[in-house]
């Protein structure tokens, strides 16, 4: 596990035995392009990671990237497969939201949690959307989330991420 405190030069892995502290140089003590753009990304990619001033707080996210033509689950066939939640003892992991869009058509998403539908009905579009779960749902580690196509209507191309938050 790496803790970030926010400082995009310095990461801590924490457990045992020992802790070890990784310190990233900075842009202009690299002198060759490529290490300068990875470096960047790495800073980038952190700099996301910031929780807002006096939390630990931090949003993480799982994407579903389905290329052609989405159909609704039958049976045993047409489901998008599960992802398992990891949660690191002393965390906690909640769902607390999606970001959808198809490239054409209309569809209707169920979430899954663990084989039980805890979210119905979100209704996808060609319009970029989103659905909140305020406090979210609650994850425990190897939990097992899923986006279930209930139905379609010429839906092609789907974008559907799954927001997380670590506290």
């Amino acid at each position: 596990m790496v803790v970030y405190n926010g400082d995009t030069n310095n990461l801590t892995g924490v457990g045992s035995p020992n802790p070890v502290k990784l310190t990233l140089p900075m842009l202009d003590q690299v002198g060759d392009a490529p290490t300068q753009t990875a470096l960047l990304r790495i800073q980038q990619f952190l700099n996301n990671l910031v929780a807002p001033s006096g939390s630990t707080d931090f949003e993480i996210s799982q994407t579903y990237s389905v290329q052609g033509t989405i159909s609704p689950a039958v049976g045993a066939t047409g489901y998008l497969p599960p992802f398992f939640a990891s949660v690191l003892a002393g965390t906690t992991v909640s769902l607390v939201g999606v970001k959808y869009v198809l490239r054409g058509g209309t569809c209707d998403i169920d979430i899954y949690q663990n084989g039980s539908d805890i979210v119905p009905g979100i209704s996808v579009s060609t319009s970029p959307g989103s659905s909140g779960f305020g406090s979210g749902y609650a994850l425990a580690d190897g939990d097992l989330l899923a986006p279930v196509v209930t139905s379609a209507s010429g839906a092609d191309g789907l974008s559907f991420t799954f927001v997380l938050r670590v506290t």
